[in-house]
This record gives C-alpha cells, sequence and structure tokens, in this order.
C-alpha cells in the first residue's frame, strides 16, 4: 500500500493518477477518511509519521526499505511480548512458559529444514511449544496446581515438565542413554533443557528428534498400562 502510494507520488503533475491522490490529501485535510489517511495511519504506527511529507520531497527513496525494516522489528516485538504476557490464556499462565527459554528471535527454526522423518520432527515440535500431554500441560487446562501435576509413569513425585521428561524421569533412562552415547552428550541429565534445544547442529537435532519421538511413544505404552482396566 504504502509502495503503491510512493510510486503515484512519482506521476507528472497532469497525469489522472496523481491528480486522485491529490484530492485524497485535501479530503483528508478536513477530516474525510479515504485511503490516504490509511498510508499516514500506516507511517504513524510504525513511528514514521516525520516521512510523511519527504515523500514528495525525496520521491521515496529508501523510505520503503525503512518501513519494511520497522515492520520486521514491531513484528518482533509484537511476538516477544506475547510470549512473555503472563496475563493470559487459562488462569493467566502462558502454555509458551518452556518455548520462551530459548526462542531467542523470529527466524525459521533449522530443525524443521533438518529433521526429514515428519514423526520426528513433529514430536520436536510438540516438546518446543508444549503442545503435548505431560501433565504440565494437561494440568492446566485441568486447573490442577502445578505442585500436583506430578509423573504418572514414575515414581519420583517430580512434576511431569518438559525438563523432568527428557532429562530426568527414569523411565527413559535407555532412550536417554542411547541418545547420549550417539551424541556425545554424557551426563545428559546435568544439561539444562535450553541447551539442547537450542542446539543448531545438524546430527544433533536429527538424533534429538528421533529422541524426543521415542520418549513420547514409551510414555504412551506406559500409560496405557497405568489406566485401570475398564469393569
Amino acid at each position: 500500500m504504502v509502495k503503491y502510494y510512493i510510486n503515484i507520488t512519482k506521476k507528472t503533475h497532469n497525469s489522472l493518477v496523481h491528480e486522485a491522490y491529490r484530492l485524497g490529501v485535501q479530503l483528508d485535510n478536513v477530516g474525510t477518511k479515504n485511503w490516504v489517511s490509511g498510508v499516514k495511519h500506516i507511517l504513524k504506527l510504525l513511528d514514521m509519521e516525520n516521512m510523511w511529507k519527504e515523500i514528495e520531497t525525496t520521491k521515496g527513496d529508501n523510505i520503503a526499505t525503512t518501513l519494511l525494516d520497522r515492520l520486521k522489528l514491531k513484528f518482533q516485538q509484537h511476538s516477544f511480548d506475547l510470549l512473555h504476557d503472563d496475563n493470559k490464556g487459562t488462569n493467566h499462565q502462558n502454555k509458551l512458559r518452556t518455548y520462551r527459554q530459548f526462542k531467542k528471535d523470529t527466524s525459521f527454526e533449522k530443525y524443521l529444514a533438518v529433521i526429514k522423518n515428519p514423526y520426528h520432527r513433529s514430536a520436536m515440535t510438540k516438546l518446543r511449544i508444549s503442545a503435548h500431554t505431560l501433565k504440565i500441560e494437561t494440568g492446566r487446562h485441568q486447573n490442577i496446581n502445578v505442585a500436583e501435576r506430578k509423573c504418572p509413569v514414575c515414581s519420583t513425585q517430580k512434576i511431569e515438565d518438559e525438563e523432568h521428561f527428557l532429562l530426568h524421569c527414569p523411565c527413559y533412562n535407555n532412550i536417554r542413554n542411547e541418545y547420549s552415547q550417539k551424541t556425545g552428550n554424557a551426563n545428559i541429565d546435568q544439561i539444562c533443557l535450553t541447551k539442547i534445544l537450542e542446539s543448531k547442529n545438524e546430527n544433533t537435532l536429527i538424533k534429538l528428534g528421533k529422541f524426543i519421538y521415542q520418549c513420547f511413544n514409551l510414555r504412551e505404552e506406559n500409560m496405557k498400562l497405568t489406566k485401570p482396566a475398564a469393569s
């Protein structure tokens, strides 16, 4: 929209398009809203209101590029404001509490291109954005106090959050040890979850996706075993 506006200002003053533009400016000046008013509003939102007059004098040089940069900055700021807003969601709890620990920018995540197996890639995504059935998340929907969202598949009485699930729950020790050996991450239980999920190493990401997938599958099997038999 702004690019179109800039192009119109470049038209010769006796062209029909430029005359329509001048009429739009005159209408806006007397309080009649039109598409010119929309352009001014966009520039104001992006803190570029001072460039309104400059568009004609500079013929729009670099304004479109500056606008695009401002848009990206505004988008990123808005994204992170929502990501860190705890006054939203069920019981004023942000379900992206884990995601925001390692999501530092809005760029495309490398694992989405590197992990070719769709099941492994999906498992990685579910863990990252808390779109899973771990107690830390299902308990949020059931209004269960965080301290009571205990792991249902082990006897540690620990809260079943992403970190416990991936790094500490003894039920997945065999899978965890296999992953550690293949990636050279000795004592994986002593590495923080954020550091693991921040990895950009292609080989590590591929193995991590498989590791998470296997853990989710084993948990599902364990949950079936813990369910009471139907009467």
